[in-house]
Parts: structure tokens; sequence; C-alpha cells
């Protein structure tokens, strides 16, 4: 707590699972209240019927969208990095949080690249008259080898309800089971439009999680006014090794109960 606040903090995060009461309870004694409830889900990929969701294909042809992966991309020789980088950060002014969201430095975005679980060849972009127009991507859990997890999966505006995100999302269950992955893990906001596409596609939930806060006062009792944005992470499963838990909108990982200082 010394080092904390040497930095500064303006407030505190953390995060419980909310079938673990005496998590909660923690946080409440102390002041933390409720912001957001992610509510997270899981597809076992043996289980998943591609029948219902055969229109897709022919769906993307008609209005004109190309599926393609990072590889195929690398091959055609396209700067995909950087278009991709500015996709997702559109994407995320749509996405629930509790932070105004603010564009993550294109260098500190492509080093994500570099985690071990990251999976090029599930990473579907969507593409219309050569604009990245929707993407959604799986990750490889560290822990469980045979669990993915799902990122950011969204469509621009000018775009949505053709079936795109479905598409998308089709396409990466069909990869994962090509793989031999046994179950998809993916979360959001129990409010967010996503949630309901993925329980359409046999997803099921397991305990969500809460998103507990606490701000600071200055010494004469006043909260602080904020004085900047923080960056946001694309959601994407940045993993810890053995940790059981997704990295969304800057959070780290966390088995249980995790708490994070924010210095604004």
């Amino acid at each position: 707590m010394t080092d904390l606040a040497e930095r500064g903090p303006r407030i505190f995060e953390s995060n419980a699972r909310e079938d673990r009461q005496e998590g909660m309870d923690f946080l409440e004694k102390r002041g933390y209240k409720r912001t957001m409830r992610d509510q997270v889900s899981e597809l076992v990929v043996a289980d998943f019927d591609p029948a219902p969701f055969g229109w897709t294909t022919d769906r993307m042809t008609e209005i004109g969208v190309e599926m393609r992966t990072v590889p195929e991309l690398e091959a055609d020789g396209v700067d995909w990095k950087r278009e991709l980088w500015e996709l997702e950060h559109e994407l995320m002014q749509d996405v629930p949080t509790d932070d105004p969201v603010t564009q993550q430095p294109f260098e500190r975005w492509v080093e994500w690249l570099t985690h071990p679980g990251f999976i090029p060849e599930a990473y579907f972009i969507a593409i219309k008259d050569d604009r990245f127009v929707g993407v959604t991507s799986l990750w490889q859990s560290l822990a469980e080898k045979d669990k993915l997890h799902t990122a950011l999966t969204g469509v621009v505006r000018s775009m949505r309800r053709k079936g795109m995100a479905t598409a998308l999302k089709v396409r990466a269950i069909e990869l994962a089971r090509d793989r031999g992955s046994r179950v998809i893990r993916t979360d959001n906001e129990e409010k967010n439009p996503m949630y309901d596409l993925n329980v359409r596609l046999g997803f099921k939930p397991v305990p969500a999680w809460w998103t507990y806060r606490k701000e600071l006062k200055n010494p004469n009792g006043d909260t602080p006014t904020p004085r900047g944005t923080r960056h946001i992470q694309h959601a994407v499963a940045r993993r810890e090794a053995g940790s059981g838990r997704v990295q969304v909108r800057g959070r780290q990982s966390r088995p249980g109960v995790h708490a994070r200082a924010v210095r604004r």
C-alpha cells in the first residue's frame, strides 16, 4: 500500500466471482461498490450444431464480405496489424466499460501478438471493399490446453445487423473443433447483445464476475476530479499461466479476488 500511495492512485478496482460470497463481502466491507457484472459463458465444442447457421456463408457472399485469417493476409502482403489496431479501437468504443476508452499506442498493441496464447489462424477478420469491418479471435488458455478464450468480437456500426458477427463466431467455433479443443470460454457485460448471440450459439452461463470500485478522497475530503483517461486493452484472452480469468478492459487475470489501482 505504501508503494501504491507514492504513485498517487485515485481509484482502486477489484473483481470478485459472484459464487464466492466471502470475496464480495471482503470488498464491500472495505467500501468497494459494484459497478459492472460480466456474465461468463462456455461452449462445449463437441455440442455445437452448425446446421442452424449454414446461412451465414451465403449471406456473407451476398453482402460482399470476405473472411480472412492473419496467415492469409500475411501471404497476400496486407498491412493487417495497423488496420486491425485501428479497427479494434473503433469497436472498443461500444464495449461497456467504466472508463473512457483511449487508443493504446500501436507499438504496445503489437507486443500482445507475441503472447504465447496468440493463435494467428484463429484471428478472423471480415473485409468489405478492402476495409476491415469485423473481427473475432480465439486465444489459447495457458492453464488448460484444451480450452480457448474468445477475445473481442465486433462489427463496425455501418455493417451491423447483417449476420456478420454470427458468421465470424461460427468460423471460430469450426476452427476450435478442427483443433480438437474441448471448450471455448468468453464473457460479456450482462446487458451486451453479444451475450445473447453467444447463447444462441450454444454457450452456457457459468458464475459471473463483478467489478468493484473504490474512489479515494483528497485530504480535504473531496473525491478527486479525474485528470485523464487510461488506455483500455482490447478484450483479448491475455492470460497468466494457471489463472482462471480472461483480461478484459485492461484488468489483470486473476484466480479469485483481484485488486488494481488506477492513477488518473
